[in-house]
This record gives structure tokens, C-alpha cells and sequence, in this order.
């Protein structure tokens, strides 16, 4: 049984995916309008930004907080009326933990807390006040203080909260994310043909500072000085993008980027499975070598090159042990740029082959699914 927000005030609707919902799981959905139309009107008074710096000051740990409370609320009605035998929430937003921890409290049921991103080891956690940061790191420790197991969702931030809350490992379990492999029926692997044209594709957002401006100069360097590769390469970003990211974008690359914007899911692993090398580029920061993203797995199951920007970490361990592609962690324009050009050569070669499949296979949703199947069983004593 299931307690969803509505999705009114999200920033985007995939209804494919609502097809995968077995027609017998119960969802009741509820709305979290309150903190966003607070947000809205003192926007409308102020501006967007003092909305939501005040957003981010007023309602901790984030403005799903009334929401969560709603939600936990009506999860205790139904433990009351139906033998409901653990207690799951997912996040972000981290609020949703509120939640399991007031359920898990008066319920007593066992609970299991997955964290699909890290709290405040998230390298883009950055709270402007001393008294805010101490409000998220008092409600993280009390959270994975009572959960009974705690899913993480890369091996470095498991290791994080055993180095920075002492939690013991036992506890905690890491699950990554992966790929659907219905979605994709048979790896196409690598091109076996030449072509002139080399599509560099990039699922997926940059937001605030999430922005890796040393690769893009760095890139726009490299093609600068390729006359053949600055003919050759176009760049295409699918996802959503504000328009002042995609103009960063064009200030750097006028002649080679393309927007789709928002599509599907399948239209999105479409795009993934056509392209000539897929694209990972992070702020190259010893601050987000744990970061993975969840494109790498379908990247992975696409069979297509991957060419990743990124530190040495987790990313750079999954992309080498597979065989999959080229990681680059230079810090310098001239040095990556350097990188990138040669990267790109090789990687747009015809004739390799894909990744190896035994260790593509372990992220596959279904296997994925089996293990957090184990940890419920597990605390549920099932």
C-alpha cells in the first residue's frame, strides 16, 4: 500500500510509467499544495529567490514537511484497519522520513529508511545558517538512529554514515540504482560502421550549482582545435533545463548542442541506445566522487560507449570493471581538453565490443528488487 503525492505541483509527468503499477497496489495520493502556495505568494511579493531561501529556512528539512505529516497520519489509519507488517519510505525529499520515524514510533513496526540520494553528504547540501544545518543533522542522526536498516544508495555513502554517525554496518545495506531490462530487449553494443557525424548524448538535468563548466570549456576548446571533430560531434541534452543552464550551454557550444527537453521515459532510453557515446559530465571535486547517477546503469545496459567527467570514485570503479568506457578526472581546461578529443576518437571507433555483461547484469532492476525483498524479509521476520 502506498502514500504518494499528488502530482500537482511537480515539475514534470511520465504517464508510461504508470503502466508498470500492478493494477492491485493501493495509492493514495495526497496533496502537499500548502508550503508551494506559501512559496508562490511571497514570490509573487518578493522574488523567486528570497521565496525560496525562506522555503528553505522556515520549513526543515525541506517544504514537503506538511505533506509528510499528512502522509504519516493517513499510513497510521491504515496500519489500524489492515495487517500492514513493515514501514517503507524513499527519498528524497528526506521529509518523507518524518514520516516513517512518527510511524515507526507509535506503530512499533519494523522500518526500513531508503535514502536514493545522501542528506547533508550530498555535495550540494549547503544551508546558510549554522542553526539550519544543525536542525538537518539532529533529524538525520535521529532517523538512522531508529530505522532498522538504512538503504544507501552507493558503497561510499554507506561508508559515510559508519564514519560520520557511527552507525553499525550490520544496518546498513547498499543498493544502487539500475535499468529496466525490458527496456531494453537487445543491446544494438557498439556502431560496426563508420560515419561522419558522432552524437554525444547527455540524459538528464544541470540545475543551480550542479554545472561542470571545466568540461564545457574544456570541450569547446578540444573541437576548437579538431577541425575534423568540431565537423563531426554534435552534443544533445535530454531532459529538463532551465533556459539560463542551456544558455550557459550555447555561450560555450553555439554550433554543437541540441536540446530535446523533456520527453519519456522510452523516449529518453531511445535517444540513450541511438547515441554514439553517452555522456557523464560532474564537477570534477574530490566532494562527489561517491555521487553516481542513475544514467550510468541504463547507460550501461544501452551497450553504447560511455564517456564520463567525473573524479575517481565509484563511477570511474563501475565504468572500468565493465568495460564500458573512458573516465577522465583532469582538473585543468587544457589537460582535459586534451583528454576529451582523444576520448572522443576512440570512442567513436567502430568495431569494440559491448560492456561485459556479467557485470551489467548485477544492475538489473529485477536482481536490485530481489535484494531489498531480502531486507524486508530480513526485519520483518518474514
Amino acid at each position: 500500500m502506498v502514500v504518494a503525492a499528488a502530482d500537482r505541483y511537480y515539475w514534470a509527468r511520465d504517464d508510461t510509467l504508470l503502466a508498470e503499477i500492478p493494477p492491485d497496489v493501493f495509492i493514495k495520493r495526497l496533496s502537499s499544495g500548502t508550503s508551494h502556495l506559501f512559496y508562490s505568494l511571497l514570490a509573487a511579493i518578493t522574488s523567486a529567490a528570497v521565496s525560496r531561501r525562506v522555503l528553505d529556512n522556515v520549513f526543515l528539512p525541506d517544504d514537503r514537511i506538511l505533506w509528510a505529516l499528512r502522509a504519516a497520519l493517513c499510513a497510521r489509519g491504515m496500519i489500524a484497519k489492515r495487517a500492514i507488517g513493515l514501514i517503507y519510505t524513499t527519498s528524497p525529499p528526506h521529509s518523507t522520513h518524518v514520516a516513517g520515524l512518527i510511524l515507526k514510533r507509535i506503530t512499533g513496526l519494523p522500518w526500513v529508511a531508503d535514502f536514493r540520494d545522501p542528506w547533508t553528504g550530498d555535495f550540494r547540501y549547503a544551508p546558510e545558517t549554522r542553526w539550519v544545518h544543525n536542525a538537518h543533522t539532529r533529524c538525520e542522526r535521529r532517523i538512522l538512529g531508529q530505522a532498522d536498516r538504512i538503504i544507501c544508495i552507493t558503497e561510499s555513502a554507506r561508508q559515510g554514515y559508519i564514519t560520520d554517525f557511527g552507525i553499525d554496518p550490520v544496518r546498513l545495506v547498499t543498493i544502487y540504482n539500475g535499468f529496466d531490462a525490458a527496456e531494453f530487449p537487445s543491446s544494438p553494443g557498439r556502431k560496426d560502421g563508420p560515419s561522419d557525424r558522432i552524437v554525444i548524448t547527455h540524459s538528464g538535468s544541470f540545475y543551480g550549482t550542479y554545472f561542470p563548466e571545466v568540461f564545457f570549456r574544456a570541450l569547446a576548446a578540444a573541437l576548437r582545435d579538431d577541425a575534423q571533430l568540431n565537423k563531426r560531434v554534435t552534443v544533445r541534452f535530454v531532459g529538463v533545463m532551465e533556459e539560463a543552464m542551456r544558455q550557459r550551454i550555447r555561450d560555450v557550444l553555439p554550433n554543437h548542442a541540441v536540446f530535446d527537453g523533456y520527453v519519456s521515459h522510452p523516449e529518453a532510453i531511445r535517444a540513450v541506445i541511438e547515441s554514439d557515446i553517452n555522456l557523464i559530465a560532474l564537477p570534477v571535486g574530490k566532494e562527489v566522487s561517491y555521487h553516481v547517477p542513475g544514467k550510468l546503469f541504463e547507460y550501461l545496459a544501452a551497450g553504447k560507449p560511455i564517456l564520463a567527467v567525473a573524479p575517481r570514485g565509484e563511477i570511474a570503479r563501475i565504468i572500468e570493471s565493465a568495460g564500458a568506457g573512458i573516465v577522465l578526472s583532469r582538473v585543468g581546461v587544457d589537460e582535459l581538453s586534451k583528454g576529451l578529443a582523444g576520448a572522443i576518437r576512440d570512442l567513436a571507433k567502430p568495431g569494440g565490443g559491448p560492456p561485459d555483461e556479467g557485470v551489467v547484469s548485477g544492475f538489473e532492476r529485477r536482481r536490485l528488487t530481489e535484494r531489498l525483498a531480502r531486507v524486508f524479509d530480513d526485519v520483518a521476520g518474514g
